[in-house]
């Protein structure tokens, strides 16, 4: 009787040191993938902003949708599947509630997912956020400019 009672305090001992041995493997594997995460994003984020500068822009297509814009005046938005969308939202300047809605996201979503993620939950694509920023920030240059010219 009490070898069962021992060995029954010996099993109960050997799951809690498991249990905590599982956490910690947990634990590790969080901070060391945020630490990765983080990295990466500012990486690509770099790499991004490079990138936009270099980019052949297809001219044509551009001044078709706003004429009176100049290729230098069109606005090229910077957007990488690693970024929130409160960072690209704040990068290029527009708000992350707009963004929402016409992404069709939910307002009230608070956490914030890598785009990968909401690319996939939310069905729209990097390019469709891109257009959608670049769109949106042309048709306010471009009214701006035609507004000026009326005055």
């Amino acid at each position: 009787m009490a070898a069962s009672f021992f060995l029954g305090l010996i099993e109960q001992h050997k799951m809690i040191v498991m249990k905590k041995i599982a956490m910690l493997l947990i634990a590790v594997v969080f901070v060391s993938f945020g630490c990765n995460q983080n990295k990466t994003k500012t990486e690509k984020t770099q790499h991004q902003l490079t990138t936009n500068k270099k980019e052949s822009v297809d001219t044509n297509a551009i001044t078709d949708k706003f004429p009176n814009l100049t290729p230098e005046e069109h606005f090229h938005a910077i957007v990488n599947d690693t970024m929130t969308l409160r960072e690209v939202a704040k990068i290029n300047g527009i708000g992350e509630p707009f963004l929402k809605t016409k992404l069709g996201i939910p307002t009230n979503i608070t956490y914030e997912y890598p785009l990968k993620q909401l690319e996939k939950n939310y069905k729209f694509t990097l390019e469709a956020l891109k257009t959608l920023v670049e769109d949106t920030k042309n048709r306010s240059a471009s009214l701006a400019k035609e507004r000026g010219k009326k005055k």
